[in-house]
């Protein structure tokens, strides 16, 4: 093909490219507009009251997650008034007045006392200073996450963005401590109640599951299980989620692809013998509520989208694309939440590192190939080495610009304990349902004793490889523009790579 032909094919090409890339941004645009305005309209309306005490009403949207010293509580804010003195105190019943109150539409996190305990679904009303968040920076931090500094980024270049860490949920600011009354339970009747009963039961559900685990298995083993099974990772402490992200296995425990692979594939054995399409369905069915009921964060939203386009894809008789359907969810995801692009960092690692595997999988699992007997196919082990190199490969320059550091010994602590990890969420997951059965003393020993064993030994792993000296590859300083530059080098290792398969593909 001549030389002008061949450019004006290629001008085309970026044409289109160009014009299509546009198309897809504009609407993510529009919708990022708009949320910056109403944050703003809604920060203009609390800033005229927040130099005094304020009285809100609101609802429990989410789970309550309870911390060693405390709770947090995500409420979703209906009104909000300066306070009336004595409007608001601990007990579960009020009267108050009902004048100037202006309505809203926002969320805030309160900070609160162990018990009394809340539940999702519950009607509020609470009394108390409010605040913006603020960012986390050295010998400023508080108890509870809060930085008592200022809230603006300080001169570490990796201080946590806490502030809008809660913007991209919609929670503008917080409150510690306040007064609460109940004004109505579950959320379900009364005044301002907009509980949704379906996400009441599988939170109390899972709440109950958890607290089986915790009356037989003890502690850490039941942190983590609970991490393995529902992603609850809340009371396993700073030093053994520290632990987890140096050895490389924080993904465990963050209810991973790879987690909700293993579930989604347990939920179709289990439905196996139900006709095709009944099986698909149910299967779809159970990863939404599986999905709402572990929170619905953005690493499992994308886990679950992408098992539901798969199952989508058999329903249809369809080619599954793996690389189709991770831009496809993340599109739609991005799109209905801007701010998780930038300020969500479990979903970009998330994101970046399924990308990684995709691309770069089949490349590095053809390399370990030609060495048959040092990475053999016995027991999945050259696929969990693939994938493993494959996606710390992919997630090691956003690393080193978020934390400074990369895992080093990640290959080899995946490869002691992901292949025990099918068989450990099957166990946990039995040890949890045993709490709500009859069954018998010597049948519940002999789970719980495999369950222990089984989390004792990947405890064992973790805090080993968490603690080697050498385990982490830090680095003082990597600017913003150097992990671009590694990304685009990856970018042309993967097109030098694509077309040499192209290449070989072409008859002789």
């Amino acid at each position: 093909m001549p030389r002008g032909q061949l450019l004006l094919q290629y001008g085309k090409r970026c044409v289109y490219w160009c014009a299509l890339i546009c198309f897809l941004l504009v609407p993510i645009w529009l919708r990022l507009l708009y949320a910056d305005a109403h944050q703003a309209q809604v920060k203009s309306l609390i800033y005229r009251m927040r130099y005094g005490k304020v009285d809100i009403r609101g609802v429990i949207d989410d789970d309550p997650v309870t911390k060693a010293k405390n709770a947090n509580i995500t409420v979703h804010v209906l009104s909000v008034r300066p306070a009336v003195v004595g409007t608001a105190t601990t007990s579960t019943s009020a009267s108050h007045p009902v004048s100037s109150w202006v309505d809203v539409d926002t969320r805030i996190l309160v900070t609160t006392k162990q018990y009394p305990q809340y539940a999702y679904g519950d009607s509020l009303m609470l009394s108390g200073r409010i605040s913006p968040p603020r960012n986390f920076s050295d010998g400023g931090s508080s108890s509870d996450g809060a930085s008592t500094g200022d809230g603006g980024v300080g001169s570490d270049p990796r201080e946590f963005d806490y502030v809008h860490y809660l913007s991209k949920d919609g929670i503008l600011f917080v409150m510690k401590n306040p007064g609460i009354v109940i004004e109505n339970v579950g959320g379900i009747s009364g005044t301002g109640g907009r509980g949704n009963p379906l996400y009441k039961a599988l939170f109390r559900f899972k709440d109950a599951f958890l607290g089986n685990l915790k009356r037989v298995l003890g502690e850490p083993q039941a942190s983590l299980a609970g991490g393995l099974v529902v992603g609850e990772k809340s009371t396993l402490g700073k030093d053994l989620l520290d632990n987890f992200r140096k050895s490389g296995l924080i993904h465990v425990v963050i209810l991973s692809g790879y987690s909700i692979n293993i579930i989604a594939g347990s939920v179709r054995s289990l439905l196996s013998f139900l006709p095709r399409t009944g099986s698909l369905l149910l299967s779809g069915f159970a990863i939404v509520l599986f999905g709402i009921m572990v929170g619905g964060k953005a690493t499992v939203i994308r886990a679950c989208a992408m098992a539901l386009v798969g199952i989508f894809a058999q329903l249809m008789y369809r080619d599954y694309n793996a690389l189709r359907a991770l831009f496809f969810v993340g599109y739609i995801m991005v799109l209905h939440n801007p701010y998780i692009a930038q300020y969500d960092a479990s979903f970009q690692v998330s994101f970046v590192s399924t990308l990684g595997l995709i691309l770069f999988g089949r490349y590095i699992e053809r390399a370990l190939a030609h060495y048959p007997r040092i990475f053999t196919e016995h027991f999945g082990i050259r696929s969990l080495i693939t994938s493993t190199l494959a996606t710390q490969f992919a997630v090691a320059p956003l690393l080193l610009y978020m934390m400074g550091d990369a895992s080093l010994v990640g290959v080899f602590a995946n490869l002691l304990v992901l292949p025990l990890i099918p068989i450990t969420m099957v166990v946990v997951f039995v040890t949890g349902m045993i709490g709500f059965l009859h069954v018998g003393y010597y049948i519940t020993e002999a789970v719980v004793a495999v369950a222990h064993v089984l989390l004792t030994y990947q405890l064992f792993i973790v805090n080993t490889f968490g603690n080697l000296p050498f385990g982490i590859f830090e680095v003082r300083h990597f600017p913003l523009w150097m992990m671009w530059l590694t990304y685009a080098g990856y970018a042309l290792l993967f097109i030098v790579l694509r077309s040499r398969d192209s290449s070989r593909r072409l008859p002789s």
